[in-house]
């Protein structure tokens, strides 16, 4: 009798692949899928919203912001509930993949952006299963998730695995870091400066007196390539935390290279784009991503 033990374990669906929630408009919610597991840490758990249908659905990952040290994909920002852009999404026709990652207080970077591109690569191996389209994948990322987005996007194959994809077709880039060597020097549209007391970006990511090689590497600017998918960013002008100044360097520098970045300033917008008044920034994010994933 041949032993088939170990074969049927790794096949069987986990409890939380095999329940749904199923939701009012016909589409399904699994709340606690698990991305990846690693010894001495916690799972990487994804929430993954289905619209209605069969499919196969383009997927958007989403990335939580948080400065690297907090935050949650269930967690939602108060702001952007404002604009609803999850649901919005949804109603669109796309999957929403809310994805976590280790904190720096978890593990040292570049644990983040591995764990972001894991998440990346179960999404495209449960295609099937949950009738996605492994060919059209978008991340979108908020704050430290926005730099986390750009990584993926213009850096994934050299913090990738060997052997197995985890490339998207388009990358959404909210008021994230885009050079970690610039942004301490840079003020603000109005020209107030930096917090003194806050510390620096690069600091909080990479420990300090990192060198500077090391915090160019792990810098998105570093990173991009005429051949990279496109890019949308969407960023505050009076935003206190990550100045504008970062997306304008991300958008000469895409320029630059042949790449295709769309800039949208939303005026008048700090972090998070708390006073934005501009409420058709959720529009216009639904249709960059419907022209790079058609």
């Amino acid at each position: 009798m041949n032993d088939t033990f170990w074969e049927d374990l790794a096949n069987i669906p986990t409890l939380s692949e095999a329940e749904a929630i199923h939701r009012p408009d016909g589409g399904r919610f699994y709340p606690s899928l698990i991305a990846a597991e690693f010894d001495g840490f916690r799972p990487l758990m994804i929430d993954l919203t289905l619209p209605p249908g069969s499919g196969p659905h383009p997927v958007v990952l989403y990335i939580h912001g948080g400065g690297w040290v907090i935050g949650s994909p269930k967690i939602t920002n108060a702001t952007l509930l404002r604009f609803d852009p999850f649901e919005r999404i949804v109603g669109a026709g796309y999957a929403l993949a809310r994805v976590s990652y280790r904190l720096v207080n978890e593990a040292r970077f570049p644990a983040q952006i591995h764990d972001v591109l894991a998440c990346i690569r179960y999404v495209r191996a449960k295609a099937d299963r949950f009738g996605l389209d492994a060919a059209r994948l978008a991340v979108l990322g908020e704050s430290a998730g926005g730099y986390l987005a750009l990584m993926a996007g213009l850096a994934g194959e050299a913090f990738g695995v060997k052997g197995q994809s985890s490339g998207v077709q388009a990358v959404v880039n909210w008021y994230g870091v885009t050079d970690l060597l610039t942004i301490a020097e840079q003020g603000h549209a109005d020209g107030r400066p930096q917090d003194p007391g806050a510390r620096p970006p690069a600091e909080r990511l990479l420990g300090r007196a990192s060198d500077p090689e090391i915090v160019r590497y792990a810098s998105p600017i570093s990173h991009i390539s005429a051949t990279a998918p496109p890019v949308l960013t969407q960023h505050g002008t009076a935003d206190r935390l990550v100045p504008f100044a970062q997306a304008l360097q991300l958008h000469k520098a895409m320029t630059a290279a042949g790449a295709r970045h769309h800039l949208d300033p939303i005026e008048g917008a700090d972090h998070c784009f708390w006073n934005a008044q501009d409420t058709g920034l959720t529009n216009r994010m639904l249709g960059f991503l419907g022209t790079a994933l058609s």
